[in-house]
């Protein structure tokens, strides 16, 4: 259950706003870096 609940809260997290932007930042810093 507790695994499932992490799941649960890592995909709603990763669908916030924010945490996308920084996602796309990160992601642009690998590639320029």
């Amino acid at each position: 259950d507790l695994i499932l609940q992490d799941n649960i809260t890592v995909i709603s997290t990763s669908h916030d706003p924010w945490w996308v932007e920084r996602c796309d930042r990160i992601i642009e810093l690998e590639n320029y870096g």
